[in-house]
């Protein structure tokens, strides 16, 4: 599959100033009841199915109209996930495990120094996509990934993504 990226993705960026961010300990015992950590940095939200329907239902609306390149049914989760300057430390390069494709979908204000970089086997970087404002950003799950160079120390300041994650 190839990577593809589209700009000016939504018709309009979504008001998420309501959605509850949480670490990944946190955010790990309220979808499963137990404790452990998931293996991200930053704070996510609980699936947007869940707490924001009707963001989610635009999103997918918005996905098969500029996308829609899965063939076949599949499933989509998504969270809105904050990075800031001080997840760098343990940020890595990393493929999305347990899923087909991402999707990364760039919401706070454009940053030319951030963006997502994509790797080969040795580390090498093959590709990178900057952090442009209202970008997405789908590609095969299997790709190793990372962001780079989040920013701020908030969700004012911050790097703020809508995540999506295809399973078929």
């Amino acid at each position: 599959m190839r990577t593809v990226i589209i700009d000016n993705f939504l018709p309009s960026m979504p008001d998420i100033s309501d959605i509850k961010l949480y670490d990944s300990t946190e955010l790990y015992k309220i979808n499963t009841n137990k404790t452990g950590k998931y293996n991200w940095p930053g704070k996510r939200s609980e699936d947007l199915d869940k707490i924001k329907p009707d963001l989610m239902k635009f999103f997918m609306e918005t996905y098969f109209k500029k996308i829609d390149m899965i063939p076949g049914r599949f499933k989509c989760n998504a969270v809105i996930h904050l990075k800031t300057k001080e997840d760098m430390k343990i940020d890595e390069i990393h493929t999305d495990d347990d899923v087909d494709y991402s999707l990364i979908l760039n919401l706070s204000t454009t940053n030319l120094n951030s963006g997502t970089r994509f790797y080969d086997k040795n580390d090498s970087v093959i590709t990178e996509s900057k952090f442009v404002q209202n970008r997405a950003i789908m590609f095969d799950s299997r790709y190793r990934h990372m962001a780079t160079s989040s920013y701020g120390k908030d969700i004012e300041s911050g790097r703020i993504t809508l995540n999506a994650f295809f399973k078929i």
